[in-house]
């Protein structure tokens, strides 16, 4: 009797044990599938261009599950679209430190060096004046991560400003829009097309030109008042449309407006003076002889 009291006693203890461990392990296998699923999430949510959000949402779940290479690796790209490369590559590097072989790890990390190493040799270039080999420097670094939209729009100013330096505004403007459209909050592309516009203005002689600097200019200003050199571009597009409204003596020439040649100024007035000179109008109405 007493051995089959001690054998009923047994044989309810396994099954509490086996009943324990079934549960465990359905917990644990519900807390990986929820894990999973949140990392899917949190995947689509990087691949839809939503990093504010992306970027709330990794830091929950790393204090709900802590330090994993995926989930650590999704953070850094959170970071690195928003701007923090450097707080980025060490979420990387800590990735690859827990696990050497995690390959989105790599991928991504070897990604963001790339991008860095394309920048800094466009500016190496640009700051040698080789603006040519600039601007195709530039134009690579934009191919190496398309969803990276805060680097771009820096990367899209820096090759608007090249174009500046190689005179052409348009291809200026047309930068600076993408730009823009990468960064809504990014105030340079709007002081660079004020710029442009003044480069059209000179180039045109047309008002209207430097009427839209004033407008870029004064939109960079409010989106950083504490630009002393976006406030010295307003000055000066507000002063080359004040001045464009009066009668500009070098275009009546045809010489460009800084030439400070005699010689050229003296041909200039002579040529105007024959193509203008009365007797050669004689037959057109007064308004036009006027």
């Amino acid at each position: 009797a007493a051995c089959a009291h001690v054998h009923a006693g047994q044989s309810r203890l396994s099954l509490s044990l086996s009943l324990s461990l079934s549960l465990s392990l359905s917990l644990t296998h519900r807390a990986t599938h929820a894990q999973r699923l949140c990392t899917l999430h949190l995947q689509a949510l990087v691949g839809d261009r939503k990093f504010a959000q992306a970027t709330t949402i990794s830091a929950q779940l790393l204090r709900k599950y802590g330090q994993n290479p995926t989930l650590v690796t999704l953070r850094g790209r959170c970071l690195l679209y928003t701007g923090q490369d450097a707080q980025a590559k060490q979420h990387f590097k800590k990735a690859l430190q827990d696990d050497p072989d995690h390959r989105p790890a790599q991928l991504a990390l070897k990604l963001a060096n790339k991008l860095d190493r394309a920048k800094e040799a466009a500016n190496a270039l640009f700051k040698a004046r080789k603006y040519e080999e600039a601007y195709a420097g530039y134009t690579e670094a934009l191919e190496v991560d398309p969803l990276n939209d805060v680097s771009n729009a820096k990367v899209y100013c820096n090759r608007a400003n090249t174009c500046l330096k190689l005179k052409r505004p348009k291809d200026c403007l047309a930068d600076c829009a993408e730009a823009m459209k990468r960064d809504g909050q990014y105030a340079k592309p709007y002081a660079l097309c004020g710029e442009a516009h003044i480069m059209i203005g000179d180039e045109t002689g047309d008002a209207k030109a430097y009427e839209q600097a004033v407008r870029d200019y004064d939109k960079a200003t409010d989106m950083d008042p504490s630009s002393q050199a976006f406030d010295q571009g307003l000055r000066r597009a507000k002063l080359e449309l004040k001045k464009s409204k009066r009668k500009d003596y070098y275009k009546i020439l045809e010489l460009p407006k800084d030439c400070d040649d005699q010689g050229a100024i003296k041909k200039g007035y002579r040529r105007a003076a024959l193509k203008w000179h009365p007797d050669k109008h004689s037959g057109e109405t007064e308004e036009v002889r006027k």
